[in-house]
Order: C-alpha cells, then structure tokens, then sequence
C-alpha cells in the first residue's frame, strides 16, 4: 500500500467498489493512528491537551462502518444482467443502493483524510520543535558567550546576541502558530 496521502487515497480509489477496498481503509487508519502515536511532536508536552481529548474510539467506530460497508457489499454482490422487466428494476434497486454505499465510503474516506492530515502536521511540528530546541539550547549560551568575550577582552558581539533572540523569538511565535493550526486540524477530527 503506497505511504504517501496522495497515493493511498489515489490507490484506494482505484479499487473497485467493495468489500476489499473497505478492508484497506481500515488498514489506512490504524497505520495513520500508529503514526500519529509514534511521532515525537504527539508525545511533547505542548500536545498534552490533544492526547487528553484524543479519541481512539472513532477509529473503532470507523472500523465498524467500514467493516458494515464490507458486509453490505458483499451481500449487494453484483449487478443483475438479464433482460427481463424484473431484471431492470432490479438493476436500478442495485444501482441506488450502490450509490448510496459510495456516499459512506466517501464519509470514511474523509475521516481517514482527516487522520492523515493530522499526521503530516505532526511531522513538520516534530521538525519544528527539534529546531526549536536547538535554537533554545544555542540562545541559552548568550550569556555565556557574552561573559567569555568580555572576559578574553574581545569586542562585545551585544548586536548579534540580541539578533539571536529576536529569531529565536520569531521562532517560537511561528510554533505557536502552527500549534494553532493543528488544534484546528485536531478538532476536525471528531
């Protein structure tokens, strides 16, 4: 199964109409979650409140529709073909029914949009937040550095130290921002 959202969507869709296919987005979620989970931004003290208020359960709920969807399916089986005047309106039962299980495949679909959405996120915040960090971790050295090169009796560097942090500065309200951005994503969730 491809990895990319693009892909997996594309490849689901492709398949046709069916049980299997509901079979593969489950797949999907539970690959998603087990992302999610595993992502060093999810486990950062900055998405407490969504690991308080996430909510696995949907995922069972989705299996469960999903795996609704595979029984009806399979149960719908094929189109009829005969010419008879039965046949013909059986045809179009099948197509309405059809129609109708592709609207719940496209809700499904869009739940496990959602969870993959979030997932992305999540991996430019674990980006993010290493170079925050390290942006922390260098701008906690200003003083430092500042007492060193008063001390060996260089020429201060105040201009490029304060330079320091305003970007770091800059950065944190850019996470900020994208910590912002994710909520919203998270409450589409549900």
């Amino acid at each position: 199964m491809p990895d990319s959202a693009e892909s997996w969507r594309d490849y689901l869709i492709a398949q046709p109409a069916g049980a299997e296919r509901a079979v593969l987005l489950i797949a999907v979620a539970r690959s998603l979650v087990i992302k999610i989970e595993r992502n060093p931004a999810w486990q950062s003290p900055y998405l407490a409140d969504h690991r308080r208020q996430s909510d696995w359960h949907k995922l069972d709920e989705l299996t469960a529709h999903a795996l609704a969807l595979r029984s009806v399916y399979e149960r719908l089986g094929s189109p009829p073909i005969g010419s008879s005047a039965a046949a013909e309106v059986a045809r179009r039962d099948y197509a309405r029914k059809a129609d109708q299980l592709g609207v719940v495949w496209d809700q499904l679909l869009d739940q496990v949009n959602a969870l993959d959405l979030y997932q992305r996120e999540l991996v430019y915040l674990a980006d993010d937040l290493r170079d925050m960090e390290q942006a922390e971790r260098i701008r906690d050295l200003d003083t430092d550095v500042a007492d060193l090169v008063r001390s060996t009796g260089a020429s201060a560097t105040t201009d490029a130290i304060e330079g320091h942090a305003q970007q770091s500065r800059a950065h944190i309200d850019a996470l900020n921002e994208l910590f912002d951005h994710l909520g919203t994503v998270f409450r589409s969730l549900d």
